[in-house]
């Protein structure tokens, strides 16, 4: 598996540790970035990173998963966490683009059109300590019409959101 097939919010595993958590990108020091359940920043070598319920190097099967272009963009797997922070998508953000601010909300819209589209039901968001963005985020979330309601995460900055189940 190439470090290139993980997309920042996918659930992966600390390889020698068997700690579960969420990708979080490359930090400052050239090691890549896992937010453990509870709460920990891990920071590890990519090749201690296993991408949890998707092929391994050792499964000789690489069918099915795509490169992203820019790790924050949404992927087409089972994820449903987006995390939007600054120090997690800073190494991402195109020159395009002359604030981050813009990326960030850019990159949220993608993610939840992606999973609108997989008919999921619920997401989660996570905005950090940043205080525009989650202003920002909630107004992209009152401009969509699936969002049935979206309401703070209780132990982590960041909104749960579910959307209109079109069955019903």
């Amino acid at each position: 598996m190439n470090i290139d097939d993980i997309w920042i919010g996918d659930e992966v595993m600390v390889k020698s540790s068997r700690v579960r958590g969420w990708f979080q990108g490359k930090g400052n020091s050239g090691l890549f970035k896992i937010k453990s359940a509870d709460g920990k920043i891990l920071e590890v070598n990519a090749e201690e990173i296993a991408l949890i319920g998707h092929p391994t190097k050792s499964d000789k099967n690489t069918g099915g998963i795509k490169s992203s272009e820019k790790a924050g963009k949404p992927s087409s797997k089972k994820s449903t966490i987006l995390n939007l922070e600054y120090e997690s998508l800073k190494n991402d953000f195109p020159r395009t683009h002359d604030r981050p601010l813009d990326y960030q909300l850019e990159v949220c819209e993608e993610f939840i059109q992606s999973l609108l589209a997989q008919k999921k039901t619920f997401c989660k968001i996570i905005f950090g300590d940043d205080a525009i963005l989650k202003s920002s985020v909630a107004a992209l979330l009152r401009k969509i019409p699936e969002v049935s309601i979206y309401t703070p995460h209780p132990s982590q900055d960041a909104w749960e959101v579910w959307f209109d189940d079109e069955s019903e």
